[in-house]
């Protein structure tokens, strides 16, 4: 229909000396991508920078979200950006869903 429930797996976990660490991202930004190509479409980031858990986050993406954007009809991708602890940019991309016409 007009809407998708979207997965999205944000952070790393790291083996460090026989612990398993998990590390915490800054700056988290969500952005729709076309599928087949096109300018993504910013949808939110994280106040402030603050820190973001390591963990699979889940979106309910509709084709008009709650912040009056409208979602054109056709297949996209949720992109998280984030902030490593280095300050290095980390990217993710969720599987392809579709929006459709409401």
């Amino acid at each position: 229909g007009g809407s998708a429930d979207v997965r999205i797996r944000v952070g790393t976990l790291e083996r460090r000396g026989g612990r398993v660490a998990a590390t915490r991202l800054h700056d988290l930004r969500l952005a729709l991508v076309p599928v087949g190509g096109g300018a993504p479409q910013a949808l939110t980031h994280s106040a402030k920078g603050g820190p973001v858990a390591q963990g699979t986050y889940r979106f309910l993406i509709a084709s008009r979200m709650a912040s009056g954007l409208e979602v054109e009809p056709g297949r996209y991708r949720l992109r998280a950006t984030a902030s490593g602890p280095d300050g290095r940019r980390l990217r993710t991309e969720s599987g392809p869903f579709r929006i459709a016409r409401p």
